[in-house]
């Protein structure tokens, strides 16, 4: 999901060594809002992949990237 997006924007990086890399991760959500225990289980699980999950997995493929 994030690796087809990543790998064209970074294709043509290089071949000057890269002494700092600023990875910005910003496509949080809000919902849903309220009491996770009001919440179903689906919109809880898709919060934490956008907020969570997708930023660990854009740091990933940095570090792979330019490592």
């Amino acid at each position: 999901m994030l690796a087809p997006p990543f790998a064209a924007a970074v294709r043509g990086a290089g071949p000057a060594p890269i002494t700092e890399l600023l990875v910005v991760h910003n496509a949080a959500v809000i919902e849903p809002i309220g009491p996770t225990a009001k919440q179903p289980t689906e919109a809880i699980e898709a919060a934490l992949a956008v907020n969570l999950t997708a930023g660990v997995l854009l740091f990933a493929l940095a570090s792979a990237r330019f490592q």
